[in-house]
Formats: C-alpha cells, sequence, structure tokens
C-alpha cells in the first residue's frame, strides 16, 4: 500500500507524458520523445545507486524493508516518470502548440475520442484477461519469473525497431485516411511492414539460436542459478518465434487506428486472447512442469501468428490488398539471409562456449562475438540482395533524431 501511494502520481504523468509525445509525433517531432525516456532511465539507475547506501535489512524483502529504502525507490523511480514528461514540454513549445483549457463535454471530438476509448478500454480488459489466466497457469513462482523475464528480452527488438517505424508512419497514414486515400495507407502499411521486417527477423532467429547463451550473460548472477538462466533462455527461444508476427501484428493494427477504427483491433484481439489461452492450455498439459513457461511462450506464438492472420484478412478487405506478394518476397529473402547469420552466430557461440565455458563470462564473450560475425553475415547477404528496404530502414532511424517522416517505398 505504501509504494502504490507513491507509485498513483505515476499514472497522472505517464498520460500526459503519452499525450504529449502523440501531439509531437503529429508534428513530425521524434526526437524528444524518444530522448526523454533515456532521463528515466537515468534517475533509476542513480536512485538503485543510492538505495544500496540506504540503512536497512540486507537483502531487502516485500516484508522487510526500512522506510528509508521506501522513499528512496518509491520516491526516485516516481521522480523518473515526473522528470520524463516535463522534458518535453520545451519540445512542444517548440513545434508551435499552445494549450487553452475549454470544457466543452458535448464537442464532437470529445464524443469521437470517448468512443474509440471504449473499445481501446475493451481491448486492455481483455488482454489482463489473458494475463490472468497465463499468471495462474505458471503455477509455480519459477515458471512466471522465467516466462516474465524472457518475455521482457523477447520485447526488445520490438520497441527499438517496430515501435520506431510505428511511430514514423502512424501520422502520415492517419493524414491519408482522413483524406481517403486507402491506396496511399495500404503503401504506408507495406512499407512499415517491410521496413520491420529487415531488422525483427534477423533479430528472431539470433534469438532463436542464441537464446541460452544471451540469458546466462544476463542473468547467471547472484540468486539465479546456470540451470535457472538456461531454462529462462529456453523460454527466450521460444518466444523468438512469436516475434515477427507479434511485430507485424502492431504495425498492421495502427492502419485501424489510422481510419479511427478501434473496434477491430478490439474484437480481434478477443480471439488472440482466446487463442492464447487455448494453446497455454493445450501446451501446458502436453509439455512436463518444468517446461511451463516454454509452453506459454509457445502459446503465445501461436496466438500472434492468429492474430496477424486475421487481421491481414481484414485490412486485405478494407484496403482493396496489403501488398501481400512484396512482403512475402521480402520475408523469404530476409529469411534466408538471416538464416545464414543465425547459422553463423550458433556455430561461434559454440565454439567460443567450448573454450572459455558457459559460464556468464564465456557467454557473454560468445554472444558479442556471435553477434558480431552473424550480423556481418547477414548483412554480406542482404547488401548482395541490393533490398531498397536497407537504405529506407537506416534513414527511418536516422529521421527519428530529427523532424521528418518515414520514407515511401
Amino acid at each position: 500500500m505504501t509504494f502504490l501511494r507513491w507509485f498513483l502520481p505515476q499514472v497522472i504523468f505517464y498520460g500526459l507524458g503519452a499525450t504529449i509525445g502523440a501531439i509531437l509525433n503529429v508534428r513530425q517531432s521524434f526526437a524528444a520523445p524518444m530522448f526523454a525516456p533515456v532521463l528515466n532511465n537515468l534517475i533509476v539507475i542513480t536512485t538503485c545507486m543510492v538505495f544500496i547506501f540506504v540503512p536497512g535489512p540486507r537483502p531487502p524483502t516485500a516484508t522487510g524493508i526500512s522506510a528509508g529504502q521506501i522513499t528512496v525507490l518509491a520516491g526516485g523511480t516516481t521522480l523518473g516518470v515526473v522528470v520524463m514528461t516535463f522534458a518535453l514540454l520545451p519540445s512542444l513549445r517548440a513545434v508551435g502548440f499552445r494549450y487553452r483549457p475549454r470544457l466543452d463535454l458535448s464537442h464532437p471530438g470529445l464524443r469521437r475520442a470517448m468512443r474509440l476509448a471504449g473499445w481501446t478500454l475493451l481491448y486492455v480488459a481483455v488482454s489482463q484477461v489473458g494475463y490472468l489466466v497465463i499468471v495462474r497457469l505458471a503455477s509455480s513462482a519459477t515458471a512466471y519469473t522465467v516466462y516474465t523475464y524472457g518475455y521482457q528480452i523477447f520485447q526488445l527488438p520490438y520497441a527499438i525497431i517496430a515501435v520506431s517505424v510505428i511511430t514514423a508512419l502512424l501520422p502520415r497514414m492517419s493524414a491519408h485516411a482522413a483524406d481517403d486515400r486507402n491506396d496511399l495507407v495500404r503503401q504506408d502499411l507495406s512499407t512499415g511492414m517491410r521496413l520491420a521486417s529487415v531488422v525483427i527477423v534477423p533479430a528472431a532467429l539470433a534469438l532463436l539460436a542464441l537464446g541460452r547463451p544471451i540469458a546466462i550473460t544476463v542473468f547467471n548472477h547472484g540468486a539465479v542459478s546456470h540451470a535457472g538462466a538456461s531454462q529462462i533462455g529456453d523460454t527466450l527461444a521460444a518466444f523468438a518465434i512469436a516475434l515477427v508476427p507479434f511485430s507485424l501484428f502492431q504495425v498492421q493494427l495502427r492502419a485501424f487506428y489510422a481510419h479511427q477504427d478501434s473496434r477491430t483491433p478490439a474484437l480481434v484481439n478477443i480471439g488472440v486472447v482466446a487463442t492464447n489461452i487455448a494453446s497455454a492450455v493445450a501446451l501446458s498439459s502436453l509439455l512436463p512442469e518444468k517446461n511451463r513457461s516454454v509452453a506459454l511462450a509457445l502459446a503465445f506464438a501461436v496466438s500472434y501468428l492468429v492474430g496477424v492472420a486475421a487481421s491481414s484478412m481484414l485490412l486485405r478487405a478494407r484496403l482493396g490488398g496489403i501488398d501481400a506478394g512484396r512482403i512475402a518476397r521480402l520475408l523469404t529473402q530476409v529469411t534466408i539471409a538471416g538464416g545464414l547469420g543465425a547459422v553463423v552466430a550458433a556455430v561461434v557461440a559454440w565454439l567460443v562456449q567450448l573454450l572459455l565455458g558457459d559460464g556468464w563470462i564465456g557467454s557473454g564473450v560468445a554472444v558479442v562475438v556471435a553477434c558480431t560475425l552473424g550480423l556481418l553475415a547477414y548483412l554480406a547477404v542482404i547488401i548482395r540482395m541490393q533490398l531498397p528496404e536497407v537504405v529506407a530502414l537506416a534513414t527511418t532511424v536516422r529521421d527519428r533524431f530529427g523532424s521528418r517522416s518515414a520514407p515511401r517505398l
């Protein structure tokens, strides 16, 4: 309860920050929303360093923690969110935005926003139901912890690449949808899916090949044993199967949102969550208890395979196609190139661990060397293929530091 009192103000500032970030993105200003979370991270890191020196139980537990430790930990993390939000204000003023309060509950724009928000709340509520079922199926604390750790690493490629592409494309896609130019929306969607795939596909294959060494490097310290870290790695490899469909599904949802349609994503999400629950129950009964976290990760992958298939069919009907042939060709090409890179990475990691051992030091060296050589192999093949998406992706990521929108392909 004490932590809850500290954390409740974060909800307000997270909401304000998200709103300001959306305004900046609409006005083609991407740098500030990208860098503001860095300030939050720096403050949280500083908080953790200060926490080490605060008097109290060692190690601290949920029931054994001093008042000073609570203040530093809760206050520091809340301060990070506050600073992150206020850091956006100068950029908001720089783009010419001026806020003028106006209380008009009957305004058509507010009514439309409330209708859209209602379906979004349903989306979130259904997702939470699915999450509760997954937590229940992860019957032991170990399975839940392993699942959560694997999920956090799995999210990194999506958060870095797919979100960057989505952020740059959504304002333009929304403008085209407002002009009833579905042909341009279709082109924007195709561009987004292909740009994301150039990095997401090899990243998924790399996680699949290097799941164990990555997890051992990150987690095999302190309370996490080598066997526990290996289990996290197996779960991460299972999550890797979901990375491509999950990322493409998130890109596709933005085409619906660009048309101010939050109803279809909410209804599709019901099917995704239902598939996740059914698959999780089935796989949990088929696989041994010790592989419960792997079963839940595979169920997650199955659900988003269904989700991306469903959203593709719906978008094809709405937009008159989704450039499926071109997207499929690119996916095939980057899978071939990424597969070669993943094989190189797996072999190199095995050789390095053979020489240095499979502890966290040997695994860390293996991951660095394997990723470097695997990336070089991937780039060599992908450049040989002369894919325009490679240049366009570099432009998109670069432009997030400035104020330009994503390129069109």
